[in-house]
């Protein structure tokens, strides 16, 4: 349970802390404004400011939740599959204050 103990309290924080500071403007824009966000990245376009902002809140958080795991010698795609698992886990959490 070690792993578990230091990850979801940090997972938890940047969720709450992004819906903090942007809730207004995250309830009134697509999911797909969230997963941008925490991806850093627009398929056609740049991010806006607020985006911007979560992403700066959320990389650090997704790569402390990795390295947390002391994996050994993961190749490229292993690494972006668990990077995939841990930014989805944060757009549900974000998703989830919201609605609730």
């Amino acid at each position: 349970m070690r792993i578990p103990n230091i990850i979801e309290p940090l997972i938890n924080q940047v969720a709450y802390d992004i819906v903090t500071a942007h809730r207004d403007r995250l309830l009134h824009e697509e999911i797909t404004y969230i997963v941008t966000a925490i991806w850093g990245a627009k398929k056609d376009g740049r991010l806006d400011k607020i985006q911007e902002d979560i992403f700066r809140k959320a990389e650090p958080v997704i790569q402390q939740v990795i390295k947390s795991f002391d994996f050994q010698n993961l190749h490229t795609a292993q690494v972006f599959g668990v990077a995939y698992l841990v930014k989805g886990l944060i757009v549900s959490k974000i998703t989830y204050m919201l609605i609730y």
